[in-house]
């Protein structure tokens, strides 16, 4: 299993097994807590932002930040 994962500029990084910090260009946008196998697919290559997941707080994913 990755531990980080980039998808169109955007770094996924798994810190624990319900959570991925995001990052991109080194700045934070926020943190996703997720589900059983979200980090599966993440991996495969399905994008959080594009697909609108939500954080686990219920703010939508963006690529300017949430939450």
């Amino acid at each position: 299993m990755k531990k980080t994962v980039a998808i169109n500029g955007i770094q996924y990084k798994l810190i624990s097994n319900g959570l991925v910090e995001v990052t991109k260009n080194g700045e934070r946008l926020g943190e996703i807590f997720i589900n059983s196998g979200d980090w599966e697919l993440i991996e495969g290559g399905v994008d959080p932002i594009a697909e609108a997941w939500e954080d686990g707080n219920g703010n939508v994913l963006s690529p300017e930040g949430w939450g």
